[in-house]
This record gives C-alpha cells, structure tokens and sequence, in this order.
C-alpha cells in the first residue's frame, strides 16, 4: 500500500480542536497550545507559531476528544509544512507515529460520529 492510499484510507474530519504539543527536541518541558484542523486516524494538519516546527520534527501530541477517558497521547512527526503569507502561523501535516490500534480506533470512530451527525444536520435543513 501507498502512503497516499493509507493517508486516504481513514475519513477525516475538519472541524477545529485544541491540542498540546511538545516537541520532542526541545529542552524545555512547555507545552504549545495548537488548533488541529483536520485530523484521521493517520495523521493530523495543525497550526502553530511560526518557525517553530521544522520538517521530520518529531513531537507528542495531546488531544481531548468528547467521551474519552484520557487525552490521547500519541506521537508524530511532521511530513508538510504550509506557510501562508496571509497567515501569522504555519500550517503542518503530522503523520502518527507507532500509534495504538485502540488509539487509532477512538480517533476513526470521533471522525465517523461526528460526520454523520453533519450528514443528518444538513438532511434536516
């Protein structure tokens, strides 16, 4: 399989949620705050501060999601960078790295709810 037919593989969703992020390869023990805007179960696209996350930048992500138990505490790395000029924040797709299946299995589940219940919103309207 490819990675495009794995990347594709998984529904995503894009609707906004808040994260923390760590990277790995910094000193400090600070955590960022960052919107994701589209997550799978695959990866994610979020945005940060500028020339903060470099390309093959390894991180730890934490995620709430409704119902969850516990956050999600996942790794990854970052695969794109996206600087928008228009944009004070750079834009980066995240790959998971070495994720649990059950992990990866709450994020797939999130995505497939939250997208039928827009399927069902806009039926109604």
């Amino acid at each position: 399989m490819t990675p495009n037919e794995k990347q594709k593989r998984f529904e995503r969703q894009s609707r906004p949620l808040i994260a923390r992020i760590k990277l790995s390869e910094s000193d400090d023990a600070s955590w960022d705050i960052v919107t994701v805007h589209e997550i799978s179960a695959s990866g994610i696209l979020f945005s940060c501060s500028r020339d903060k996350v470099k390309k093959g930048m390894r991180m730890q992500l934490k995620l709430n999601f409704p119902a969850a138990e516990k956050p999600l505490d996942v790794n990854i790395v970052a695969v794109r960078l996206e600087h928008r000029e228009t944009a004070k924040v750079d834009f980066i797709g995240g790959q998971f790295v070495h994720i649990h299946d059950e992990d990866s299995l709450i994020i797939d589940n999130f995505i497939r709810v939250t997208n039928c219940m827009k399927e069902q919103q806009k039926k109604l309207k």
